[in-house]
Formats: C-alpha cells, structure tokens, sequence
C-alpha cells in the first residue's frame, strides 16, 4: 500500500493553513477587544502546534514522491 498521492498531501497542508488563518483571526478579534486573556493564550499555543504540523508537512522530507494523482 501507497501513501497518500501528492494532491492528497498538499490538500491536507492546505486545510491546516486554513483553520491555523481562522484561528489567528480569532485570537486576533479577542486582542481586539482586549477581552478574554486566558483564552488568546490556549488559542496562541493550539496556533503553534498548527504551525509547527503545516512546517512538517511542507518538510521536503515529508512530501511524497511520485505523480500527482
């Protein structure tokens, strides 16, 4: 069995920039309203951990080989 094609991979890191954009709007709206500090930082540390899974994702180590399928 195969890993996951290309298109497949990419389309996964996509998703996770996705939410990881959403979430920094949100904790950039509740900076904003200088409102809720307990939450910006539980939202900055779940920010980090999406980071740090899209920069392994994106890791030319980590994408697969192949055709885009």
């Amino acid at each position: 069995m195969t890993g996951p094609s290309l298109r497949q991979h990419l389309e996964d890191a996509q998703s996770v920039a996705c939410n990881l954009s959403g979430l920094l709007n949100a904790v950039a709206y509740l900076q904003g309203a200088s409102e809720c500090q307990h939450g910006q930082a539980a939202l900055i540390y779940v920010a980090e951990n999406m980071a740090r899974d899209l920069n392994d994702r994106l890791d030319s180590l980590n994408i697969p080989t192949g055709e885009i399928q």
